[in-house]
């Protein structure tokens, strides 16, 4: 196994009040998406099980619904401390990454958690190409807010790389079958990352309102 690789952004958003102005944005916006998420979980569910023609399934449908019911203002809450935790990292450079040879990570990584890590890694893949200009417009508005001349797409906090790794960590509350975990992800999918592009524009225009690069055009 390698050893953590820092990365280290600038220091100085700590007591930079745009920066300060636009995590209390973002985390607003992104507590919203998570509501609207919850309010929508049990008749998706019910709208789900009633597509299957199994008992199995069903009952899968059924125990995923109560399960999520009864975290749910856990899971908005540690999503949320969560994404806190990227921001404020962020511009202290106390974040890493940890590089594991694939082989080896294979053998440590139960197949739960394999699956877990798939259908993370999926979301991103698929969300980082489809807002591509908006998180290029919003990365170069940090840049100068934060005076530094590179972000790590990684590192960033406004990437969808975090924004699902945080949903991650908040649904470990859950316990139920992966199976059931999975159905969950496929909604946060719907009702977050697919309305991610709303949420994107709306922070540029504030960047925009604060004076950031106001005529930038990815």
């Amino acid at each position: 196994m390698l050893a953590p690789k820092l990365k280290v952004v600038s220091a100085k958003g700590g007591k930079n009040p745009v920066y300060n102005s636009v995590k209390r944005f973002s985390l607003e916006g992104l507590s919203d998406l998570i509501r609207v998420l919850m309010e929508n979980v049990d008749d998706a569910m019910f709208e789900l099980s009633d597509k299957v023609k199994n008992d199995r399934e069903r009952n899968l449908y059924m125990e995923a619904m109560r399960e999520i019911r009864l975290k749910r203002d856990g899971i908005k809450k540690n999503f949320g401390h969560e994404m806190q935790r990227r921001f404020d990292a962020f511009i202290t450079g106390d974040t890493a990454t940890t590089e594991v040879d694939d082989e080896e990570e294979l053998t440590l990584v139960e197949l739960d958690d394999l699956e877990d890590s798939i259908a993370i890694e999926n979301m991103i893949s698929k969300a980082r190409p489809r807002f591509e200009d908006d998180l290029f417009a919003i990365s170069e508005r940090l840049k100068l807010v934060l005076k530094t001349k590179q972000i790590d797409e990684d590192e960033n906090p406004l990437d969808p790389k975090a924004i699902c790794e945080s949903f991650d960590k908040a649904s470990e509350l859950l316990d139920t079958d992966i199976q059931a975990k999975l159905i969950f992800y496929k909604l946060f999918d719907k009702y977050v990352m697919n309305n991610l592009g709303h949420f994107y524009q709306e922070l540029n225009e504030f960047f925009v309102k604060k004076g950031v690069l106001p005529g930038f055009k990815p």
